[in-house]
């Protein structure tokens, strides 16, 4: 991860998985990009950035139904083939609908560079509406059916942008974050203490005083109270080497104080009324499935939107995929059920082919 731009210690651990940065230096697109065979390019602009990527038909004329695939917040390269994209397009395409999926400023074929290149969710917000638009302006695609599928931070990307139009029909949301960054990011603490074999009790009293700590610092401004308060964390080598104070403690201020580290995904989940499905995995290491599933059950409650449906999968990992499965691999290995959970779900609500 030494690619990356330094950043303040307390983030380390939000790079990684939940929310990786985009590679800074990837400003210019691959020399060479051809979408996958059977597949249409496309691309759009949004923020100054040429955005590119393809759009996935299934067979048939007429105007098919279509999903948009968030990423989270790993690189993307579409176009080289992605595992867990070509399953799902796969899968989408023999229930009759359409996929959209594109490089994110930066990354594979897309030029261009996040303003806010720690954290770009409003950024990438506003580009989902604008590749939104590309898909509504073509005569094969059928506007009034076009969805969200999104993965970890893009399940914070998503509602932020479903907000702020009618023209989303319905969101998928996977392993998704319930709190905001800063909170979400210590819950690795624990994986990391589990896995060095601390006890359950004792790893939840160190995740207890990281959540503290970042409440803390937000209450005070001051990187320094936030230091003071999680000193007794420094017997734990591989906590303290995270979340230890950062040597420039304007600069760790100035993270834990950013407006786009405090939001909240339940500020946007409340104001949703369109059907969502929100999967989880057991084993995900990087989102507090339990406190996930709380606030998305809270949330629609105080909205009162009632199609909510919640699938947990007790083998999935934070990609869905089963035990021991390369992420990387074209041929990905998912849990069983979870593919034919969001084609029954889509089905249901006739967001489906014919």
């Amino acid at each position: 991860m030494n690619r990356y731009l330094p950043v303040p210690a307390i983030l380390n651990a939000i790079i990684v998985g939940l929310i990786a940065l985009p590679s800074m230096a990837a400003n210019a697109p691959r020399e060479r990009c051809v979408a996958p065979e059977g597949t249409a390019l496309i691309e759009f602009r949004s923020n100054g950035n040429h955005l590119r990527g393809f759009i996935d038909l299934p067979h048939g004329r007429g105007k098919h139904p279509a999903i948009m695939i968030v990423h989270g917040g790993l690189d993307t390269d579409v176009t080289a083939g992605a595992g867990f994209s070509e399953a799902m397009r796969n899968t989408f395409r023999r229930a009759g609908i359409a996929t959209l999926v594109w490089d994110k400023a930066g990354n594979g074929c897309s030029s261009g560079k996040y303003a806010d290149p720690v954290l770009p969710i409003r950024e990438r917000a506003t580009e989902t509406l604008a590749a939104l638009n590309v898909l509504r302006q073509r005569s094969d695609i059928d506007s009034s059916r076009i969805g969200l599928w999104a993965l970890s931070q893009g399940a914070w990307v998503a509602p932020m942008a479903m907000v702020q139009t009618n023209d989303i029909a319905y969101l998928i949301a996977v392993s998704a974050p319930g709190r905001d960054a800063l909170s979400q990011a210590t819950y690795e603490s624990l994986s990391i203490l589990r896995e060095a074999g601390v006890a359950e009790s004792e790893a939840q009293d160190v995740y207890a005083t990281l959540r503290r700590g970042v409440a803390v610092a937000r209450a005070t401004g001051s990187a320094r109270a936030y230091a003071s308060f999680i000193e007794p964390l420094r017997k734990y080598p591989s906590i303290w080497k995270t979340y230890g104070p950062d040597p420039s403690e304007a600069g760790q201020a100035a993270i834990l104080s950013a407006p786009e580290w405090s939001i909240n995904a339940d500020e946007f989940l409340t104001q949703l009324r369109q059907p969502t499905l929100a999967v989880f995995g057991q084993r995900d290491r990087f989102v507090d499935w339990r406190e996930s599933v709380d606030v998305y059950r809270d949330s629609f409650e105080r909205s009162g939107n009632r199609d909510l449906t919640i699938k947990v999968f007790k083998d999935a990992d934070h990609d869905m995929l089963a035990p021991a499965a390369d992420p990387s691999s074209p041929q990905a290995v998912h849990v069983d059920g979870y593919m034919e959970a969001m084609v029954e779900w889509l089905k249901a609500r006739n967001f489906a082919g014919r």
